[in-house]
Order: structure tokens, then sequence, then C-alpha cells
């Protein structure tokens, strides 16, 4: 899609009255060429549809199809470079009784110009919300001849000052225009200038770990935004009723996989390193920081002079430890504990200074045979009277929780002490670790949790049963410690996983990455009582950025597509949304009038991507599959079926190309007439491209993780037949790099970015035409565009622009966003459409999406 932009030679206006008319139609007047507009039109530059290049321009849908130069084209004089009087040089719309213009940025002028047809036509407006600003005609115009003669075109338009949501025209017996004109914008500042959206959009946290305090506060480590937080990893204290503490620092907690609170009231993370910090959050320093372990901490318990630390490390504080360890109180590892595991110990727990429960996926602890569970002492000695067998193919243990001298344990076994068992056991800490047979709970999975809180036993990601009753449908259970009989009255629904419980006095803290629970909006934490409702007092909801994946026009809106559920409206007010999925208005602004159906969307499921007919429907895909939706109904077009998780969308003129996650997801062609079904005789192999570009009707440009594709050997980048999807072998570039950037420059170059390069290869043959090795580490491709390749610098959160034939970056050109973590970008037209998980763009407001001007530096006060 091209536009010409155009200062017109006519800006007078006609008589001071008539410029400030709020509505003025343009009754037609003859058209050769684009100057051509009747005085008062416009006052300053428009925007031209001719098309030319046989692509509609993205801030339009029009209703008829693009014909090119031929025996039935009748197009403006002006279309094949001479004014002769000839009009079958250039492309135009035909229709048959009406063709309609929308603008998804509503003008203050626009206008049309009609070509041929044989009846007599009538010129018809709409305003922003569809209502007729008026008709004109019917005008008697054709020369009934269909010759190419140009005499007869005409030009109508229309000035509102509040905004034209669309223009038409309407004949019997057929109808064809071209050339659809409309007001853009002032000339303003380059780069700077941003459209809306300036709301900020959130989805739920994703709380990680809980510890109590004897105070009753508790410490969360999540992945947050609380008060204007930037949303990374940190702890967060809540206050005993649930209240954010902001006198606490939020530490952060890079790599931090655990957490505990001693007596003392300090804060202790367990990652790939060990950090303590004071009861307000600062860090400790007195405490000895221990030098990063080689694998992460799954599991802590507090002993009297330390923590024992277990997990998948085989060093830790610069010594070799394996899986198993103690960290000292004054930050030191303790020499003489080093027990050592051959796997991953998941569980621990401290009867008393003799007694340690640890669980995991090993078959040796401290050169003893044990199958996953097992008992040392103080120093780390595997204790011989305590060895109970775990039966199953490959026994492990995924948690465990104590209650005086009974032991419960849930993981992957079958039996314990040849005693039947279905993932989880009730069994004695003393000598002989006898097992209760009479124990009645059972799960069928094995990464169940386990946690002992207020006389009662709490499961969570599992589900549970009693005995060979049914299957509990709860995302959090509970079970009497003595019988393991599952309390079928407490059940707990929330739209996604909890991951930890803790005390709160009365009940319970939950934390999770969910934004319901029960029947209540409550995002990542909630309290619940003790007969499983929730608590009329709720604790601070913790929310992060949302993130936006993709967005494209479609008729008046601008759909954006990602991780998103909640809007903060600019009058401070929260609004649900459907969660994935939002429209926006021509200024930028949400709009809940757009409502697409989205049943069959699970709640938690991704939208990563959305694509669009140039005239028509709209494609939208996550790891629900792919929807075809109508633009103006929202609707799901019947007959479209297509289940599988996708994370690329391709669309072309005949078919849609997806693309998913995993090495086993197959790159599909789905012809747009197939209902959704995969086109059998497409086969590129077990690929699953991270990005996809259409060089021409018959082959697409590929790039991902691959080494092979098509029935050949050709690495991370690739050309393919786009019917068959068999290798073009022509095009082999040599690329090492993994690819973080693709983008076509329409003159035949193919941009990639990786690792710290950005090269452009040949169309033709994929050798090496451009080479810049002087951008910054994992820099990211945005696009490319009228010479100008435009890319993201990780180092230092710019989005910046380089000239396609190499050199310096552009001095003039220089946007920082806040985050440029998964940063993409859609460059047409002099504008770059931002996509991501920022919050701020050039010091603006802007919440995973936000419009960029570039070099003709128009629409900064619209959202495109």
């Amino acid at each position: 899609m091209k536009v010409l932009l155009l200062l017109l030679s006519v800006i007078c206006l006609g008589a001071s009255g008539r410029a400030h008319a709020q509505t003025q139609f343009f009754d037609p007047t003859p058209y050769q060429k684009p100057s051509d507009v009747p005085a008062g039109f416009a006052d300053q530059a428009v925007h031209i549809e001719h098309f030319e290049d046989a692509e509609i321009n993205g801030d339009l849908l029009i209703t008829g199809s693009i014909v090119p130069p031929s025996g039935v084209t009748d197009s403006v004089d002006y279309d094949d470079g001479s004014l002769d009087g000839f009009g079958r040089g250039g492309h135009t719309v035909q229709g048959r009784d009406r063709i309609r213009v929308r603008f998804a940025t509503p003008p203050s002028f626009a206008g049309m110009v009609w070509t041929d047809g044989p009846g007599p036509v009538t010129f018809e407006a709409f305003d922003r919300s569809g209502v007729s600003l008026g008709i004109r005609g019917p005008f008697a115009l054709t020369d009934g001849a269909n010759t190419g003669a140009t005499a007869e075109d005409r030009f109508f338009g229309i000035r509102h000052a509040a905004g034209i949501g669309a223009i038409e025209f309407r004949a019997s017996g057929g109808i064809e225009i071209d050339h659809v004109q409309w007001q853009v914008a002032p000339d303003r500042t380059p780069s700077t200038a941003l459209a809306r959206p300036d709301f900020p959009l959130f989805r739920a946290a994703t709380v990680i770990d809980l510890a109590s305090t004897s105070s009753g506060a508790l410490m969360v480590l999540a992945d947050a935004s609380v008060q204007g937080s930037d949303g990374t990893r940190k702890v967060i204290r809540l206050n005993a009723n649930g209240t954010l503490d902001t006198g606490f620092r939020n530490p952060l907690a890079t790599g931090v996989t655990r957490i505990a609170v001693d007596s003392a009231q300090r804060l202790y993370t367990f990652g790939t390193q060990v950090r303590r910090f004071s009861a307000a959050g600062l860090p400790d320093l007195s405490f000895t920081v221990l030098p990063e372990a080689n694998g992460a901490v799954a599991a802590i318990a507090e002993v009297a002079d330390g923590w024992i630390v277990g997990g998948n490390f085989t060093s830790l504080g610069g010594q070799p430890r394996s899986r198993l360890a103690k960290v000292l109180f004054n930050g030191s590892l303790d020499p003489g504990f080093a027990p050592g595991a051959n796997g991953e110990v998941t569980s621990l727990l401290v009867k008393s200074a003799g007694e340690i429960f640890v669980g995991g996926r090993f078959t040796t602890l401290g050169g003893e045979t044990r199958s996953g569970l097992a008992k040392v002492n103080g120093s780390g000695v595997v204790l011989s009277d305590w060895n109970p067998i775990l039966g199953g193919t490959a026994p492990a243990v995924s948690s465990l929780a104590i209650n005086g001298d009974q032991l419960y344990v849930g993981g992957a076994f079958n039996a314990i002490n040849s005693i039947a068992a279905f993932n989880t056991a009730k069994l004695s800490t003393l000598a002989g670790a006898t097992v209760d047979q009479n124990w009645a709970m059972r799960t069928g999975n094995s990464d169940i949790e386990l946690r002992v809180e207020n006389g009662a036993l709490y499961a969570f990601n599992a589900q549970v049963r009693t005995g060979t009753g049914p299957i509990l449908d709860s995302l959090l259970s509970r079970a009497n410690l003595s019988t393991g009989i599952v309390d079928t009255a407490f059940v707990v629904d929330a739209n996604s996983a909890i991951n930890d419980i803790a005390d709160n006095g009365s009940g319970l803290w939950v934390g999770g990455n969910f934004k319901r629970i029960q029947t209540t909006t409550q995002y990542a934490i909630a309290a619940l009582n003790n007969n499983a409702t929730v608590g009329s007092s709720q604790p601070t909801q913790l929310e992060q950025p949302g993130v936006v994946n993709d967005s494209v026009a479609v008729g008046d809106f601008t759909v954006m597509v990602g991780s998103f559920s909640r809007l903060k409206s600019l009058s401070g007010s929260d609004i649900e949304l459907p969660g994935g999925i939002v429209g926006l208005t021509s200024d930028g602004r949400i709009t809940l009038e757009f409502n697409p159906d989205v049943s069959g969307v699970a709640e938690g499921d991704l939208f990563r991507a959305v694509e669009k007919l140039p005239n028509g429907d709209y494609f939208v895909g996550g790891t629900f599959g792919v929807l075809r939706l109508n633009p103006f109904t929202g609707t799901q077009v019947s007959g479209f079926n297509f289940g599988t998780s996708t994370s690329t969308l391709l669309l072309t003129s005949d078919a849609l190309y997806v693309a998913g996650v995993g090495a086993t997801f197959r790159l599909r062609r789905l012809p747009l007439t197939g209902g959704g079904t995969a086109d059998p005789n497409f086969d590129a192999g077990a690929v699953a491209p991270t990005f996809i570009q259409a060089d021409s009707p018959t082959s697409l440009v590929v790039a991902g993780i691959f080494n092979t594709i098509g029935g050949g050997s050709q690495p991370r980048l690739a050309r393919i037949n786009a019917l068959t999807g068999q290798l073009i072998a022509s095009f082999a570039p040599d690329v090492s790099t993994t690819p973080n950037g693709l983008a076509l420059d329409g003159k035949g170059g193919v941009w990639m970015s990786g690792g710290s390069t950005l090269t452009k290869f040949k169309l033709t043959d994929g050798s090496i035409d451009t080479l810049l090795t002087t951008l910054p580490t994992q820099a990211v491709l945005l696009g490319v565009d009228k010479g100008m390749v435009y890319y993201a610098n990780p180092t230092n959160n710019k989005v910046l622009r380089i000239s396609d034939a190499g050199g310096a970056s552009d001095p003039k050109f220089g946007v920082v966003v806040d985050n440029t973590n998964l940063l993409r970008a859609r460059v047409t037209d002099a504008r770059i459409t931002l996509t991501g998980g920022f919050e701020v763009v050039a010091s603006q407001t802007r919440s995973g999406i936000a419009s960029l001007v570039t070099q003709d530096r128009i629409h900064e006060s619209n959202f495109e």
C-alpha cells in the first residue's frame, strides 16, 4: 500500500462563511490529475490513494476490487504518465452497485473520483458514527462507452470538521472509482510526535512464592507492577491487612525462585545467589553474598544456624555442592554439610536440628541409595533407620508437608514400602517410616504441592479425590490430616494457576497468576476464608504492564492483541477487558463498542498475532489457534476452524500462513477458501519460523531456528515456494546467528538482524549486499521504509534508524522506549506502530502500543 503525499497547489479557501461551515459538499468537477480538486476542498497536505501499486492504504477499508490495466479499466488520465485522454493504463476499484470507502482515521476533508458506470451516480458521506451527512445526486455523468475515455471523470468531495467516517458512490449496473483523497494533520516535529493511546493496560502479575512473618505480614515474590514499579521480579511486603507496605524497599529479585523470613524479620532470597535484606528491605552488608550457583534453587528450610538449600546446582558459593548445601546466617557456606545428591532436590522440611527431610529426583544421597526421599542429620549424614522405598518407573518427590510425627509426601510414585499409593502418601517421621495404609487422598498427577496450614492439609496444582470417589475439580483442595479424606465442600476456582499459599490468620493467602478467583476479580493474590469464600477485605492487587503483541487497522478501528485484561482509564476507573483483544478509535482511545466474538477462547489464552484482508475479514492467532472475524460485526466467520496454537501469521492474497511455538509445529498454509484446513500440498518440513515475509505471490522468505526446510539444508534464513513449501535453493545465505528481525525492502533486499550484525542479503542468490557490524549486540530490526532501516538498541532502549546504504545512525532520529523487550513494529507510510511491553515512549505514557512519526511528520495527533 502506498500513499502519495501531495501539498495541494490550491489551498485558498472560499468565502469566509463557507470556510467555517460544519459540512460542505463539493459536487462533481472535472478531474485529470491530483491538483484538479475544487477550491476550498483542503487547506494543507492530503493523502492520495491511486491504487497503482495494486494495494489499498491501511487507513482505508473499501468495498470493491482492484482491477489492473486492461480492456475494462477506465482510470484517471494522469495514471499512465501522460495526459492524453486515455484511461486504460492505470489501476481502479470496481464494484457492482455501491462502493464505500471507510477511514480508519476520520479526516476533515475526503473525496474520490468517479470514472465510469452505466447509470446515474449518487454520492453520500457519513460521520464517525455512521450517520449520514447528506446525499448528493443522482448525477448523469456516463458517456455510455467503455473505451478508456476520461472526459467524464469527476471528483466528488466533502468537508466536515468533526470527522468523516465514510464516503460512497451508488449507481446501478456497475461502478468504477479512482483517486481517493483525504486531508492529513498538520506537519509536526519528527520522531517525538506520538499519537495516543495514553492509557495504561495491565495483566495479572505472577506470584511465585509467599513467606509469612511472625508479625502477620506477608512477603511476596512476584513479577509485578505495584505503584509504578517497572514490572520486573521483586519482593513486595504486604501488611497484615493486605495493604502495600510503602516503607519496604521492594528489593529486586532477578533469578530468585524462593524467599524466606527469619525470626528477626529479615528477608532471604534464594536463586542463582543467596542474599539477605533488613526488615525494611535494604541489603544486609554484613551478610556474605555467595557467588552464583550454576543451577536454580527449588527448596529451602531453616535450621538453627542457617538455611538448608536444595535445587539443581552442582556448585554454590564457589565450592562444589551437588544439589544440597547449608548457608550459615553470616552468608558463608557450611564446609561440613555436603551430602550430595545425584538428582534434583525439590523439597526440604526440618523437624528438629537432627532431622531434615529431603525429597526430589535422586537415587543416591550422601553415598546412600535412596529413591527420591531421605532423612539427614544436621551435618548432612543420611540416617539409615529411615529409608522408605518408593515404587514406580521413575519415582520422585515434588513436595513435603509435616504435622507432628506425620510426613505427607506428594510426587510420582505408585507405592511406598510396597504399600499402594497414588502420588500421595502419609508416613511416620520416626524410625522405620511406617506408611499409613488407610490414607485416603489420591491424585493422578505427580507435580502436586502440599502445605499444612490451619490444622488441615492443602493441595494445589493437582486434582485430588478420596479413594475411588469422584475427582474434585478445584485448583486448591483441602483434606483431613488424619484420614486424607478430601473436603468436597472446599472448592476453589480461578482462571489460572495457584502457585503458593500461606496462613493469613483467618484463612489463606493465595498467590498465582490469576485475575479471577471464585467469582471475584482479584489480580495475582487473594485472601480466602476457611470455607473457601473470598474475604470481604482483599489485599493490594498485583499487576504488571500489559504486553501488546501485534496490531493492525481494521475498518474504523485499530485492533491490538496481546496479554492484557484491565484498562486503567484516564478518569482513574478500572475497566475489565475481555482479555487479549481490544479496539482503538481513530484518536487512539479504547472503545468498548468493539466487541469481537472470542467464544471458544479460554481465560488465560494468549493473543499473539493479527492480520487482515484488504477489504474484509481479519484473523487473530494465539494459543487457542486462529479465529476469522468479520470487521463490521465482530462475529466469527462460519466454517473457519483452525485450533493449533499459533504465534505468527502472514496473510497473502490467497492464503494465510501460520506458525507456532516449538520444534514440532509445522509451518502451514491455509487457503482463504479452505475454512482453516491446512493445504496438503504445502510441506516445508517440521519448521516453525519466527518471521515470515512474502517477497512475491509465489515465494516466501522465512527466518528462525532451523537447519533444514522444504526438503533441503538451509539454516536460519531461507526462501521457499509459497505453494509447495519447497526450498528455493538459489537463495543460499550464509547465516550463523539466530535471527531476531526480518524485513524486505521491496527493492530486492532481504534485511535480517541477529547477534551484533544487521545484514542485507540479495533476494536473487542470498549473497551479502550490505553488512552493518557497528550495531550493539542484539539490536532488533524493526522494518525498512523509504531508504531507512529502523532498529531497536536494547543497550540504551532507543529506536534508531540508519540509511539502507549503511553509515552512522541518523542523529535527528532517536526515540527512547523504556522497555525494548518483546518490541515489534509495523513500518509503513512514514509511520511506525510499535507494540511490546513498554510503558513510556519519548517521555510520554504509551502502554504497549505507540505510533511514531518518521520522515513525513504527519498525523501526529491521531493514532494510525
